[in-house]
């Protein structure tokens, strides 16, 4: 049984007997792992430090196929993304990304695309960029990178390349003509500027993507579309959504970008 040696992001730790953790690890190379670290809780361990949550480490297990753990034996911390933990509401941002991911992987598939989104988005999380920003790329790069990339670029239904009222529609996949939005069951009307931003998103890479300027109106609708896109094709609820909007209420932060799309 060789050892495997990767670079991952903790996901999600528990606590199990009085020495020992089980750790959920979102790796580059052999996808999400959930493994055990035997006697990390005891004075003075040797790798206590580095499994933090959020954490990038580079990490050293053996696979135990017939188990349904692995065996992790050592770690080193790469990136701590220790700005993260300074403020709440970046914290709880990247508890969002964290638990998105976690609820889109399945063990062993790999995706490295996937893996680079998180990386970027926590470490763009960790400088100055409005949170809320980031969050609407990193949704955007992730569901582009499982499959479910929002079509943007002509009506979701018919086709039609060219018309004035866009509306968006979650479960047909995309932005509807006036006519076809007519007769979706649900759609909500969104600007040319929320369309431009999201497909100029999906083009670049997360660093460049958060210089991509936007109104404060076209933030709000796409957090809108993106909201009911997550909701209809990941089915499911996150913790932590009405926490930041508590959090962002409780504070006022809005997004005033000037727009230069």
């Amino acid at each position: 049984m060789p050892v495997l040696h990767d670079e991952g992001i903790i996901l999600r730790k528990y606590s199990v007997r009085e020495t020992s953790y089980i750790f959920v690890i979102f790796t580059k190379k052999h996808g999400k792992i959930r493994g055990t670290l035997k006697g990390v809780r005891k004075p003075y361990p040797q790798f206590a430090g580095n499994f933090e949550m959020m954490n990038r480490c580079g990490i050293s297990f053996y696979r135990r196929k017939k188990k349904a753990l692995d065996l992790i034996t050592g770690c080193e911390a790469i990136e701590p993304f220790l700005n993260i933990r300074k403020d709440i509401l970046r914290l709880t941002y990247s508890n969002y990304f964290i638990e998105l991911i976690d609820k889109i992987t399945v063990e062993y598939d790999v995706n490295e695309g996937l893996y680079t989104c998180l990386s970027e988005a926590l470490r763009e999380l960790s400088g100055k960029t409005n949170p809320k920003h980031i969050a609407r790329i990193f949704e955007l790069k992730i569901l582009q990178s499982i499959g479910f990339r929002p079509r943007l670029e002509q009506c979701a239904r018919c086709g039609e390349e060219k018309f004035s009222d866009i509306f968006f529609s979650a479960p047909i996949g995309g932005i509807l003509c006036g006519h076809c939005a007519n007769q979706a069951l649900v759609s909500l009307k969104i600007s040319r500027g929320a369309v431009n931003f999201m497909k100029k998103i999906l083009e670049i890479d997360i660093s460049r993507a958060t210089r991509v300027n936007v109104t404060r109106e076209s933030a709000i609708e796409t957090e809108k579309a993106l909201s009911a896109f997550i909701d209809y094709y990941i089915d499911s609820s996150f913790n932590t959504k009405k926490f930041i909007d508590d959090l962002e209420s409780d504070k006022n932060i809005i997004l005033d970008f000037v727009s230069t799309l």
